[in-house]
C-alpha cells in the first residue's frame, strides 16, 4: 500500500513540476487564453491577469463584460477579446441605441487603458435561434465603437467547430448544409 502511495505522489509531483516548467517558459506573443468564470473558488481576476502576464500570455478572451475582470485588465498590455451575452443579441441587432449603451457601459470606461482588439458577438450561436441577430448586431457594435474612437477594434463572432461538415483536406473544408 505504501508503494502505491509513493507512486501516486511521485506522479503528481512530476506533473506539477512539468506544468511549472511550462509556465516558466515565455509563451509566443500570439498565444491567447480563454478566461471562463463559471465555477466556484476561482482566484481573483487581478491574480489571474497577473499570472497571465508573468507567463507571457499575449491575448485573453472573456466571455462577457465582467466589470471586475475589466478592472483587472487595466494597464495589463494584454490584447482583449470581450463578448456580448447571447441573450443581448436581439436588442443589439434591432437597436443602434442598445449597441451604443452596451459599448458605453462595457468598453468606453476602460478604453484608455484596456487594449480591446476584438468584440465578439455572441458565443457559438450559428446555427441557432440568435443566428439572424449576429450580422446586424455586428454592424451596430462597430458603429458604436467608431463613435467612441475605437476604429481599430474588430467585431467578429465565435462559431462552433460543429459548423464544419468536412475538414479534410484542410484546403477544402465545407460547411454543414444548413449554413450554405
Amino acid at each position: 500500500m505504501m508503494e502505491h502511495s509513493f507512486i501516486f505522489v511521485s506522479i503528481i509531483t512530476t506533473q506539477l513540476l512539468l506544468f511549472a516548467d511550462i509556465l516558466a517558459q515565455p509563451l509566443p506573443p500570439n498565444i491567447g487564453i480563454n478566461y471562463g468564470r463559471l465555477g466556484n473558488n476561482l482566484p481573483a481576476p487581478r491574480d489571474v491577469i497577473n499570472l497571465y502576464n508573468r507567463c507571457g500570455v499575449g491575448s485573453i478572451r472573456i466571455y462577457d463584460p465582467n466589470p471586475e475582470v475589466l478592472e483587472a485588465l487595466r494597464d495589463s498590455n494584454l490584447r482583449v477579446s470581450v463578448g456580448t451575452r447571447n441573450e443581448d443579441l436581439p436588442s443589439l441587432a434591432s437597436s443602434q441605441a442598445a449597441a451604443d449603451a452596451w459599448v458605453n457601459t462595457n468598453v468606453a470606461p476602460y478604453s484608455n487603458n484596456v487594449n480591446f482588439n476584438w468584440i465578439t458577438i455572441g458565443n457559438e450561436v450559428i446555427p441557432g435561434r440568435y443566428a439572424t441577430n449576429v450580422a446586424p448586431a455586428m454592424i451596430h457594435i462597430q458603429n458604436a465603437l467608431r463613435s467612441i474612437g475605437l476604429t481599430r477594434t474588430k467585431v467578429t463572432t465565435v462559431t462552433s467547430f460543429g459548423i464544419i461538415a468536412n475538414s479534410f483536406p484542410p484546403q477544402e473544408p465545407s460547411l454543414v448544409r444548413q449554413l450554405k
